[in-house]
């Protein structure tokens, strides 16, 4: 009910991008993962995460166990709402469910798709698309369905490459409509963190300012680039 009543707001432009600086945008290169942090925080990262983010990367398929998958009240609430946009939670919980990760995109670009695919007790499996683009105005995105959209930053360590939310919109050709903090899920702090040995961790926790934790995942995944699943 709260997402219907928000589609109800008057379309106002707010947050329009000028033609102009739109235009000059539209011509530049296709962002990478590398000059969205620049030099000097993209070798700060480990060679093996540059390795799977850089310009050189193929499609690759990642295998695993999600350790933890754990949802609050109020996150279930929100896994539920987000089936009615799209596939971008898991509305299960439980430990050690295994999982494989399917990304698609062109490599030379930090636009692409994540699938992950959690295999269940029974032959159960939930499927997660999480569609990221680059925006001349917003800059990179996680496309969250039906034109939602979550601002994304990033951050580079040594060991770990962290995407932090940064806020919310809705999406409609020009128009940008920001979606007020306390009305969106909250923040979203998702974590690539190398292990060594061809292994990293993939964590996500959303936190909102009322609620707390709503969402916690976390598992390891190790590489295989001669068998892919389709989703």
């Amino acid at each position: 009910m709260l997402f219907q009543n928000f589609l109800k707001i008057p379309m106002i432009p707010i947050g329009l991008a000028p033609a102009a600086r739109a235009a000059r945008r539209a011509d530049e290169p296709a962002p990478t993962y590398r000059s969205l942090l620049g030099e000097t925080a993209w070798h700060r990262l480990d060679h093996a995460i540059r390795a799977r983010f850089g310009d050189d990367g193929t499609k690759r398929g990642f295998y695993g166990m999600m350790g933890t998958a754990r949802l609050s009240r109020a996150g279930r609430v929100l896994a539920l709402l987000a089936r009615l946009f799209g596939t971008s939670l898991c509305p299960r919980t439980g430990r050690d469910i295994v999982t494989m990760i399917d990304v698609e995109g062109d490599p030379s670009s930090a636009a692409g798709i994540w699938n992950r695919a959690y295999l269940f007790p029974g032959g159960r499996r939930f499927v997660v698309t999480s569609v990221k683009r680059f925006d001349p105005h917003d800059g990179l995105l996680e496309c969250l369905g039906r034109g939602f959209v979550m601002r994304l930053d990033l951050k580079a360590e040594k060991h770990a490459l962290h995407f932090i939310s940064t806020g919310y919109a809705w999406h409609c050709g020009p128009l940008r409509l920001p979606l007020h903090h306390l009305l969106s899920p909250g923040e979203t702090h998702v974590t690539h963190r190398e292990l060594g040995g061809g292994r990293f961790r993939f964590t996500l926790q959303i936190r909102h300012p009322w609620f707390g934790e709503l969402v916690f995942q976390e598992g390891d995944f190790f590489e295989r680039e001669d068998v892919l699943w389709k989703p």
